[in-house]
């Protein structure tokens, strides 16, 4: 009996021997402890692992200048996180992203059965390269993100997707909201909580952040462009401006294939002048091809002169929605439109 027993604590010594600095003993609930910054950068070795953060970090936390800011580059993104992560309502402040990468956040990607909840965080940056999906939260989200917050300072450059919580949904956010700025490059979609929402969905969730972006393509106060996916009960309340916008809305930029219903936008659009493209510029949406359901817009529509000199088609503004090609129900705009010299413009839409 006593040689079993001298064998079992050796075996025990030696596995703590193995195990060193590796995640952190399971709580109750079936998750792995992250107390300091180090246990959340080792998650990025077990992303199908559950996790709970059980205290605030911020860069007086431990580990916090070895991994969010080792010579200066910033916390780089963990990659096909597949598991649970639970902030418990606890905050993740002073995180500085690296810039390295096509996604961008404090997850680049987020893959199968994946849910995150409860997470407060406080980002300032990244600025991101071209082709690039940028999101605080998540570059690429294809789970479920549920009651997040997060105050951003955040922009994209070209040709991206740039979002306050994600900058490319493809599964579901709920209960979420952005306050800040989010800013985006040329030809972009951009929105305030949202840069794209691709076959995904956005619920009970609003942005306060103020949206900017250049001559971007479609750029929204919550969603950027909106395709083929769902936008109920949510609502954007900060403004609009694009130095050149195409496609530009309180709500969402460009609603294509997609379902808005009981959402409201009540920050003002301001578009500049597309040159060579047809500009579209609505309180709610900017060119709606998909369903509007019991929804509103109150800010302001400013358009400025001359915009989309030389096109084809008429350029369109409108106080709900700058051009519609679909269906609007039981839906109304209170803001004014200043359109200057546009072609078609409306109280309602273009």
């Amino acid at each position: 009996m006593l040689t079993i027993l001298i064998v079992l604590v050796s075996i025990v010594g030696m596995a703590a021997l193995f195990t060193g600095s590796a995640a952190a003993e399971p709580v109750s609930e079936g998750g792995n402890e992250i107390t300091n910054w180090t246990d959340l950068n080792q998650t990025r070795d077990n992303p199908s692992n559950n996790y709970v953060l059980v205290n605030n970090l911020d860069e007086d936390t431990d580990g916090y200048t070895n991994v969010v800011d080792p010579d200066g580059t910033g916390f780089i993104p963990i990659k096909d996180f597949s598991g649970e992560f639970d902030g418990q309502n606890n905050k993740i402040a002073d995180l500085k992203l690296n810039e390295n990468g096509d996604a961008l956040g404090l997850f680049a990607t987020t893959t199968g059965d994946v849910e995150i909840r409860n997470i407060t965080m406080d980002v300032d940056g990244p600025v991101g390269g071209e082709d690039d999906a940028v999101g605080s939260l998540v570059g690429v989200n294809k789970g479920e993100l549920t009651a997040s917050s997060v105050d951003v300072n955040i922009e994209g450059g070209d040709n991206t997707d740039v979002g306050g919580v994600a900058g490319v949904n493809r599964g579901t956010i709920t209960e979420s909201d952005v306050t800040g700025g989010v800013k985006g490059g040329d030809e972009a979609n951009v929105g305030g909580l949202v840069g794209r929402n691709d076959d995904g969905s956005v619920e009970h969730s609003s942005a306060a952040s103020d949206t900017e972006a250049g001559d971007a393509d479609h750029v929204g106060g919550l969603v950027g462009w909106n395709d083929r996916s769902i936008i109920t009960d949510s609502h954007a309340t900060g403004n609009v401006t694009t130095d050149d916008g195409v496609e530009v809305g309180g709500l969402v930029g460009h609603n294509l294939a997609g379902t808005i219903s009981d959402s409201d936008a009540t920050g003002d659009v301001e578009a500049g002048k597309p040159d060579g493209s047809q500009a579209k510029s609505g309180g709610l949406t900017g060119f709606n091809q998909g369903d509007i359901i019991q929804s509103y817009a109150s800010g302001t529509v400013k358009i400025g002169d001359g915009a989309g000199e030389g096109v084809e088609f008429p350029n369109t503004a409108g106080g709900l929605v700058g051009q519609n090609w679909d269906t609007i129900e039981d839906s109304y705009a209170t803001g004014g439109v200043e359109a200057g010299n546009l072609e078609e413009v409306g109280g309602l839409g273009g």
